[in-house]
Formats: C-alpha cells, structure tokens, sequence
C-alpha cells in the first residue's frame, strides 16, 4: 500500500465528514491505497473487493471523472495499462477537499413533446 503524506489528511476528512457519496469514496479509497492506477487496475482491485457488486472499468472512470471535476483525483498522464495493453490515463489522489459540483437542470423539451432535455441555462 502506497499512501502519499500529502493526502492523508485530506483523507481522513473526506472519510469522517462523509464528504463523497458511497461509490464516489470507494473509487477514491481504492485510489488513495493502491494508486496511481489505471481504470481497469482500478476496476479490479473494485472488483476483488466488493466482488459482483462492482461495476465495470468503464464506470470506473466515470467516477474518476467525477472525482477530478471535484478536485480530489487528477490524471498524471498516460501508460501501457497492463490489464489492457493499451495506453491508458494514470489516476492518482490529490491531497485536496473535494468541492461541490452542480449538474445544470434538465427539463423535458416542448418541441419533441418531451423526448429530449433542454438545460435550464439555455431556457433564459
């Protein structure tokens, strides 16, 4: 286990004040433990610990994406993954809070009769 002194106070305060949501901590305490990774190395370290519950690589850097929008993970560059052999983002912890992001309001489309969304933002 590889922990980086610069985000272990970060994460504990993400751990006590419950600061992400539950699959977002999972990703990032697997991160935090076995980072940097790939998303596959990451989606098997979730997959050999929390077994079928886990989700599939590319969820997995779904979540990431997540993260990184938050400010706790950032990608370091790229590598041959050795789960896919081919060349992948490396993920790793920041040592940062993660901050709150807002996804825009998305409200059924009048046009299509509802079968697309418009975000709120471009209603004005």
């Amino acid at each position: 286990m590889t922990i980086r002194k610069t985000s272990i106070e970060a994460y504990k305060r993400i751990k006590d004040e419950g600061l992400l949501s539950q699959r977002r901590w999972q990703v990032y305490d697997l991160l935090y433990k076995h980072g940097p990774m790939t998303g596959s190395q990451l989606a098997i370290e979730f997959k050999t610990k929390y077994g079928s519950l886990a989700p599939n690589a590319g969820n997995m850097v779904t979540r990431l994406g997540e993260l990184r929008d938050a400010g706790a993970a950032e990608e370091l560059g790229t590598r041959i993954c050795p789960i896919t052999s081919h060349r992948a983002i490396i993920w790793d912890v920041t040592g940062k809070l993660p901050k709150k992001t807002t996804k825009p309001t998305k409200i059924k489309c009048k046009h299509c009769n509802g079968k697309g969304y418009v975000l709120q933002e471009k209603l004005i």
